[in-house]
């Protein structure tokens, strides 16, 4: 599948592109597997930029949309494209204040963390990989707190 990265960021960058977004995931309109394709490169869209202001511009119901893909065990989320949301999360830097300033971001992050490391702990070629890229993250996470 090719997803056009830039043409994706800039339709999440408008309340109207999240909220059509996340009703094509929640309705089912995009297939799951589709859906879970382009995970992460939302969440890197997302969580790159500093969270809105407005309480009703359609990203926390994004937001809770993406999380619910993440979430859903049948059918599940393939565990290399968590290891590829947990790749844009450190691709964001240092500061992580983008997530951390907003609770949804944070629940999506969190369910990345939890689901990436118990399902790619069961797939042989991806647990190394998951602790290399778990590893680089808790770096992260250490030098935000000097």
């Amino acid at each position: 599948m090719i997803i056009d990265e830039a043409r994706l960021s800039s339709t999440l960058s408008l309340p109207k592109g999240r909220v059509l977004c996340s009703r094509v995931i929640e309705g089912g309109i995009l297939p799951h597997q589709s859906a879970c394709e382009i995970l992460p490169m939302a969440w890197h869209a997302i969580a790159s930029k500093a969270p809105a202001s407005a309480a009703d511009d359609g990203e926390d119901r994004l937001l809770r949309a993406l999380t619910g893909l993440v979430l859903t065990v049948q059918p599940s989320v393939d565990p290399s494209i968590l290891c590829r949301c947990l790749d844009a999360t450190i691709s964001i830097g240092e500061d992580l204040s983008n997530i951390t300033q907003s609770r949804t971001r944070m629940e999506l992050l969190h369910s990345i963390l939890s689901n990436g490391k118990s399902k790619c702990a069961q797939d042989s070629d991806l647990d190394g990989v998951w602790k290399e890229k778990e590893a680089a993250f808790m770096q992260i996470l250490a030098s935000q707190q000097k």
